[in-house]
């Protein structure tokens, strides 16, 4: 979906095309979450502010799509990864899994499974912000976490994703 020569900037404005989001995401006091043909605002406090930007960028290195099945793997792939300083991505993030172990638990596990096999997290490499990154290529910055394009999942996996989704259904 995103060539390695494309720029992050670049592949972050393709997945926003794609995607219907925008760079409001990163300053909108509410976000609009559809929830079949309901629409939820939520707050779009600062935390989750800076966190997104990021979480944006994880979806360009890994493909995983913004529909419901997408986010859900990339939330499973995020917590296998680590955040780093963005704590609100672990809150966030958990209460998708819960949702994707119900949807999706195969596509959970082999995200988890995924996010453990990286190196870096993208969230350590782009803590704290700064837009020059954005010009870096996307084959860098897969390189640089190591990216894989899949692995076995362990029962050390499902485990950690389970434990995720119990700990996003206490949460909520």
């Amino acid at each position: 979906l995103f060539p390695d020569a494309m720029t992050m900037f670049s592949a972050r404005a393709l997945y926003f095309e794609r995607s219907g989001f925008d760079e409001n995401t990163y300053t909108d006091t509410f976000v609009r979450l559809p929830v079949g043909p309901f629409v939820l605002l939520l707050p779009n406090f600062p935390a989750r502010r800076r966190a997104v930007k990021v979480h944006d960028l994880d979806h360009t290195i890994t493909g995983y799509g913004s529909d419901w099945t997408g986010e859900v793997e990339i939330s499973a792939f995020e917590l296998g990864m680590g955040h780093g300083p963005y704590w609100v991505g672990y809150f966030i993030n958990a209460g998708a899994v819960f949702v994707g172990l119900l949807r999706a638990p195969r596509r959970v596990f082999a995200a988890y499974a995924r996010g453990r096999a990286t190196r870096r997290s993208l969230y350590e490499i782009f803590a704290p912000w700064d837009d020059a990154l954005l010009q870096r290529t996307v084959g860098a910055v897969r390189a640089e976490v190591g990216l894989v394009d899949a692995v076995d999942v362990t029962p050390r996996d499902v485990v950690g994703a389970v434990s995720w989704g119990i700990a996003g259904a206490i949460g909520q």
